[in-house]
């Protein structure tokens, strides 16, 4: 029998719990309503609290909580466009193919054998989910840049390019032409060397076979090549310096990938890292590039530039492009900007490879960041700033911030959708877009919406 002491007990425990959370909800409306600033669709200029804050950084991460919502990339374009133009903000990183991305790269900076227009450079991304990156907020971005940087320098042009590790095939393709430019017979070395790395053609399924039969033994020469590559740069960059750029990135791609799906074979929790080091290594490799004192814009998903020391990611020994980008830079040249939602839709797939499909974003938990945004939203799209919050001991404990990836699962609890955040530290700000709407691919795509749970983000 239960006593009656102990459904007391526990009446007072969820009591407790409930009036705890409360206290919560009502200091997040109290801050909200005290420090959001409102913001107009499409406009940012100096003088603008939020343009001011992002200009005094170095290195402005820029999020989103799915992969595909229109006005998240409106948003970074917005911003991105007023950091190049008024901040001489020198190059943009997103989270995309290096490869698939040289073309539009080449487009924008009129590199030699660049495309006509920026929809040619886009339309030969077949890789999915294409819509990342081949759309039209992409397209009008590149004109702008090329425009932007056709009677500049070489020197003063701002680029656009991928940090993430797939289509490592395609980099590792033209690889030794380009170590064979640095050094006449470095590239047939290497190309025997890794010979079977070659062999797959960068098929990631190709490669998790030739690992789990042992036909692919670990070997030293991705890291030598780049110790090299490091050691020798001076005299690398006299011979020609944009093949030795290029032979730097795709060197360390290569590696990065290479660590990451071996990692995958073995199912090794920590797979995610190898991507997420690759992230900011090519950020400081951009850096380096873009020559003293140069200053760069990410773009990637709130799970990446979000600091993972303040979510359950550090107990899992998981690592993101935020948290290092704080701990090589330092804090006080980052910002960290995150991005949030309440109602609308968004593009996914159905399956990792499927058909993206508008999906309904159903309304946020009321325990969530998300909810609180939106209950004491001052305007329809806001800028919070954070720093202040990190006082409030209420406003550090973790709340959920809602979060989406490419592919959605209807049998799948909307309760994964939420990565547990101390907010105020796991980003400097947020930006909050009350209604969005799903982002279209610059070829046709049948429209089918549809209500659904979707699955935690991969």
């Amino acid at each position: 029998m239960i006593r009656l002491s102990h459904i007391c007990a526990y009446i007072l425990i969820v009591s407790g719990f409930l009036t705890a959370q409360a206290n919560v909800a009502e200091d997040w409306s109290v801050y909200i309503s005290e420090h959001a600033q409102p913001l107009e669709a499409g406009v940012l200029a100096p003088g603008d609290p939020l343009f001011d804050a992002l200009a005094a950084r170095s290195y402005v991460l820029l999020g989103e909580s799915t992969h595909g919502t229109l006005e998240y990339y409106t948003w970074r374009s917005t911003i991105t466009q007023a950091l190049i133009e008024h901040a001489g903000f020198d190059f943009i990183a997103v989270e995309g193919d290096w490869s698939a991305l040289s073309e539009l790269d080449r487009y924008v900076r009129h590199l030699p054998g660049h495309a006509e227009t920026a929809h040619a450079a886009l339309v030969h991304i077949n890789r999915w989910p294409e819509w990342m990156w081949a759309n039209h907020v992409i397209e009008e971005l590149a004109e702008w840049l090329h425009l932007r940087n056709r009677d500049k320098p070489l020197d003063q042009r701002v680029g656009i390019h991928g940090i993430d590790v797939y289509g490592w095939g395609d980099s590792l393709a033209v690889l030794p032409a380009a170590l064979d430019v640095l050094e006449p017979g470095w590239g047939e070395e290497v190309a025997s060397e890794l010979s079977v790395l070659l062999s797959l053609n960068g098929d990631n399924n190709a490669f998790y076979r030739a690992a789990m039969r042992n036909q692919l033994p670990e070997s030293a020469a991705l890291s030598d090549i780049y110790r090299r590559l490091v050691e020798e740069k001076s005299k690398f960059l006299e011979i020609d310096s944009q093949v030795y750029w290029e032979a730097r990135q795709k060197t360390g791609l290569i590696r990065q990938a290479d660590r990451h799906l071996r990692k995958n074979v073995a199912r090794h929790p920590l797979s995610w890292n190898p991507r997420a080091e690759n992230f900011v290594e090519t950020v400081e490799r951009l850096a380096d590039y873009y020559g003293e004192d140069a200053r760069g814009i990410v773009w990637a998903h709130n799970t990446h530039i979000g600091d993972a020391r303040h979510t359950p990611m550090r107990e899992a020994g998981m690592v993101t492009v935020g948290q290092q980008a704080r701990e090589r830079f330092g804090a006080d040249r980052v910002y960290l900007l995150g991005f949030a939602s309440e109602a609308g839709t968004f593009r996914a797939g159905r399956q990792w490879g499927s058909e993206g499909e508008v999906m309904e974003l159903r309304p946020s938990f009321p325990s969530s960041i998300n909810h609180w945004l939106n209950r004491a939203a001052p305007s329809d799209e806001f800028w919070l700033p954070l720093q202040a919050a990190r006082s409030q001991p209420n406003l550090v404990r973790h709340a959920g911030h809602r979060a989406f990836g490419v592919t959605s699962n209807p049998s799948q609890s909307s309760a994964g959708n939420y990565v547990p955040s101390s907010v105020p530290q796991r980003y400097d700000g947020l930006l909050f877009i009350r209604q969005t709407q799903a982002l279209d691919p610059l070829g046709p795509s049948p429209v089918v919406t549809r209500s659904l749970s979707l699955q935690p983000l991969e």
